[in-house]
C-alpha cells in the first residue's frame, strides 16, 4: 500500500476516534494526539531518510499549523484538544500528499488546491465548515429575539434594496466594458469594481433616483436572463446588512453564552465575564476554562448570583473530520468559493 494512503487512513482514523469522544465525554485524548504526532514524524522522516530527499518544508508547516491554531486557540476560537488534533494531522500529512491526483472531472484535477500548505488548508476548511452551523445557531436566536415583523423590515430593507441596485449598475457596467475591452486580471476587475462603485455612489446620492431604477433593474435582469446575478447581489446586501446587525447588538455572543447554575459548574468551563469581589476582578476568563479551585472560589463567594455567565461549547472535532475529508477529496474551499465568485460576478 502507498505510504501516503497509509498517512491519510491514520488521519481519517484519528479523527474519527477524536469526534467520538470530543462528542461524548467533550473531550480529546492526548494519548491519541501525541501517539499520532510521534507515528507521523517518524514515519515520514524514516521515509524521508530512505529516499535521501528530506523535504524541510514538512516541519516548517508542522510548526506554522501548531502556531496558528494556538493562536485561534488563545482566542476562544476552540480547545486546548484541537490544537493537539491539528498538530497531529500536520505530522500526518506531509506536502507531497497535496500533489496526489485522485480524479478528474471535465479536465479539471482534484483536490484543487494551492500554495497554501496542506494543515492551513484543513483548519480554513474547518473554520469555513464550521459556518453554517454557526449561522443556524445565530438564526435560532434572532427569531428569539425579534418579532416577525422586525425580521421582515430587515429583510425588505431600502438601505439593502439602495445597495442592491447601485452594486447590479456597477456589475452591468462591468459586464458591459468587458464586451469592449479584454479585462482578465482579477486585479484590474477589482480596482473597476471599486472605482466604479465610488462614481455610481456620488450620482445616486439622492435615492429617490435610486428608486426609479429598481424596476427597470429588475427588467432589464429578466430580459437579458441576468435574474441570478441580481439576486446573488441582493442576498450578498442582504447578508452584508445582516452581519452589521448581529455585531451591532452582540448576538453572536448571546448565541455563545448560556446560563449556569452555580452548583453545576465544572472544570474546564470557560468565563463569559470576569468574577468580582468588591469590584475588584478576582478570577478572568481563561482559555482552558475554570479550576478545581476556581469553582470552590465561586461558590463560597456571598455576593455570587444563582447563575453565571458560561461560553457555549462545540464540539470541533466532528467539523475536523469533516474538514480533513473535504481537504482530501475537494481541495482549498477558499480557492473555489473565489472562483465561483469571480465567474457569477466578475
Amino acid at each position: 500500500m502507498n505510504l501516503e494512503i497509509i498517512l491519510i487512513l491514520l488521519s481519517i482514523i484519528t479523527c474519527i476516534i477524536s469526534t467520538i469522544t470530543d462528542i461524548k465525554q467533550e473531550i480529546i485524548p492526548n494519548t491519541l494526539t501525541f501517539s499520532m504526532i510521534i507515528i507521523g514524524l517518524i514515519i515520514t522522516t524514516v521515509n524521508y531518510i530512505i529516499n535521501n530527499n528530506l523535504n524541510i518544508n514538512y516541519y516548517l508547516f508542522i510548526i506554522l499549523t501548531f502556531t496558528f491554531s494556538y493562536i485561534l486557540w488563545y482566542l476562544n476560537v476552540w480547545a486546548g484538544g484541537d490544537v493537539k488534533l491539528f498538530t497531529a494531522l500536520a505530522c500526518l500529512l506531509p506536502p507531497e500528499i497535496q500533489n496526489m491526483v485522485i480524479y478528474n472531472i471535465m479536465g479539471i484535477t482534484i483536490p484543487i488546491h494551492n500554495f497554501i500548505p496542506l494543515p492551513i488548508t484543513l483548519i480554513l476548511n474547518s473554520i469555513l465548515l464550521i459556518l453554517p452551523l454557526l449561522l443556524l445557531m445565530i438564526t435560532r436566536t434572532i427569531f428569539k429575539k425579534y418579532t416577525k415583523k422586525q425580521i421582515l423590515k430587515i429583510t425588505i430593507n431600502k438601505e439593502i434594496l439602495i445597495n442592491t441596485t447601485k452594486l447590479s449598475i456597477v456589475i452591468l457596467l462591468i459586464n458591459l466594458i468587458s464586451q469592449y475591452i479584454l479585462i482578465d486580471h482579477i486585479l484590474i476587475k477589482i480596482t473597476l469594481l471599486f472605482l466604479l462603485t465610488i462614481i455610481i455612489n456620488k450620482l445616486l446620492k439622492n435615492n429617490r433616483i435610486t428608486y426609479t431604477l429598481i424596476i427597470p433593474i429588475i427588467l432589464y435582469s429578466i430580459l437579458t436572463s441576468k435574474i441570478i446575478e441580481i439576486s446573488i447581489i441582493y442576498c450578498l446586501c442582504l447578508m452584508i446588512k445582516s452581519i452589521k446587525i448581529v455585531f451591532k447588538n452582540n448576538i453572536i455572543k448571546e448565541t455563545l453564552t448560556t446560563k449556569q447554575p452555580i452548583n453545576k459548574l465544572e472544570e474546564g468551563m470557560i468565563l463569559r465575564k470576569p468574577i468580582k469581589k468588591d469590584n475588584q476582578i478576582i478570577i478572568k476568563p481563561q482559555s482552558h476554562g475554570l479550576t478545581k479551585k476556581e469553582i470552590q472560589k465561586i461558590q463560597q463567594l456571598k455576593q455570587t448570583p444563582k447563575t453565571i455567565l458560561i461560553q457555549k461549547s462545540i464540539s470541533f472535532a466532528p467539523i475536523i473530520l469533516l474538514g480533513l475529508i473535504t481537504t482530501i477529496t475537494i481541495g482549498n474551499l477558499t480557492l473555489i468559493i473565489n472562483n465561483l465568485l469571480q465567474t457569477i460576478i466578475l
